[in-house]
């Protein structure tokens, strides 16, 4: 299932965000997104990714990250979840849509059932976001085959488009991909991977 929620932060909160993102984020530069094989061929767009977990939880009182502690709440009260562990809290940032582009980084965030993934649209961009529904679970789920990945592009997919200050919940073991934006210099989206 997958649930939609616009106006997901209260609009100062949000600013001081893309600020943040902007202006004071540390960013780490991957080359890729997932892997096609047991070589490690990468696949996908290149990007830059900031890590806040395991970091947001590390000594509160210095936490350049506490900041971000209300979207857990924000989230967990508009979506109506209780989180029993977080796994992944990150922010990612691609780049415009390039010729050199070849196809889309298909992947899982997790494959445990009761896992779930928290996308928000922390900018003013374009590139939405594809899923595919029906569950993964094979175990090296971070590996896609070229079978796997033309079997994803002819299955029901639910298109959720990028809109500035929307978040989108769905499990985690749902194949998924942010498309590149074609409009925009960049594409920012906050990533939170967690337990019910």
């Amino acid at each position: 299932m997958i649930t939609e929620v616009r106006n997901f932060l209260p609009v100062n909160y949000l600013r001081d965000i893309q600020n943040y993102v902007t202006n004071d984020l540390t960013w780490a530069y991957s080359s890729d997104t997932t892997y096609v094989n047991k070589l490690d061929i990468g696949m996908g767009d290149k990007h830059m990714s900031a890590l806040i977990i395991p970091n947001l939880f590390a000594n509160p009182e210095q936490n350049k990250y506490s900041f971000l502690y209300p979207i857990l709440y924000i989230m967990e009260e508009k979506f109506g979840v209780v989180m029993k562990r977080i796994n992944r809290f990150k922010v990612n940032m691609t780049f415009c849509y390039s010729q050199s582009y070849t196809s889309p980084a298909w992947h899982i965030d997790d494959v445990e059932p009761n896992s779930r993934s928290m996308i928000l649209y922390v900018n003013d961009s374009d590139g939405d976001t594809i899923i595919v529904n029906s569950k993964e679970t094979k175990e090296n789920f971070h590996i896609i085959t070229d079978d796997e990945r033309a079997a994803l592009s002819s299955m029901e997919k639910t298109v959720s488009k990028f809109e500035q200050n929307k978040a989108i919940i769905f499990d985690s073991n749902l194949y998924h991909y942010g498309e590149l934006p074609k409009f925009h210099k960049n594409r920012v989206v906050m990533n939170i991977i967690f337990g019910v």
